[in-house]
């Protein structure tokens, strides 16, 4: 009868592990509003209007996952929803590789495609105590910043996540991770990300193979694809 009863106990404990080996999460999308120029009123006003149309899709296996953007169900709010992406930085693919700790970024931009590669931040998380239900899962607070490079100058804004130990795959939004547990709500600056569907442990064959590094192209840093902005801005509009 002990016997038994470890064998159960040990399917219960394989039968969780394998249901951590694998993720499947829809992330929709919040755009908070905030003050802007007048410049950038009318578009700021589109995304608003548009980012409801718009769900995540995040696919984590192992230590690899993509996070990219699901298609829209009909074209009509296609210019509206590119829009937002551009405002929500998240036009691209996002692949993770928590082996080699690198995110590659697979971003159309300037008329051209290109891969930026960023370093996983797993050392820049700091990790607090504060806590709250998402759902059935209790999560943690940790923050971090995000840092924009333009003609401008350097800025940095705080970047809030809450995870969910229960949930032990390091994976998040865009190229957030490396937390210990699954990001389920991330606030940057005026966008925030939350989970909206989780499964564990489904990923069928199709799925996972669609989990891999972008190809055609040398990956560049961040900045350096900030210089190729800010060179082809200065061609373009003589650096206004």
């Amino acid at each position: 009868m002990k016997r038994i009863m470890y064998l159960i106990l040990l399917g219960c404990i394989n039968c969780v592990f394998a249901q951590q080996n694998s993720v499947e999460v829809t992330y929709k999308v919040d755009l908070v509003e905030t003050e802007v120029s007048e410049v950038l009123k009318d578009i700021y006003k589109i995304a608003y209007d548009n980012v409801k149309f718009i769900d995540f899709k995040l696919l984590g296996y192992a230590k690899e996952s993509l996070f990219y953007r699901e298609k829209l169900l009909t074209n009509d709010a296609e210019k509206g929803a590119d829009i937002a992406l551009t405002i929500l930085g998240a036009k691209g693919r996002f692949f993770t590789n928590l082996e080699n700790g690198l995110v590659y970024e697979d971003l159309p931009a300037f008329g051209e495609k290109f891969i930026v590669k960023h370093p996983v931040i797993t050392n820049e998380w700091k990790l607090t105590k504060n806590s709250k239900s998402i759902g059935k899962y209790l999560c943690y607070k940790a923050t971090t910043t995000y840092v924009v490079n333009n003609s401008k100058g350097r800025f940095e804004f705080p970047v809030i996540a809450w995870y969910a130990p229960e949930i032990n795959l390091s994976f998040g939004p865009k190229n957030y991770s490396g937390l210990p547990g699954l990001i389920l709500e991330l606030r940057e600056k005026d966008r925030i990300f939350y989970a909206d569907k989780i499964n564990l442990g489904q990923l069928d064959e199709k799925q996972r193979k669609l989990i891999a590094p972008p190809k055609g192209k040398k990956p560049i840093t961040q900045a350096e694809f900030d210089a190729i902005g800010a060179k082809i801005a200065k061609e373009r509009f003589g650096g206004r």
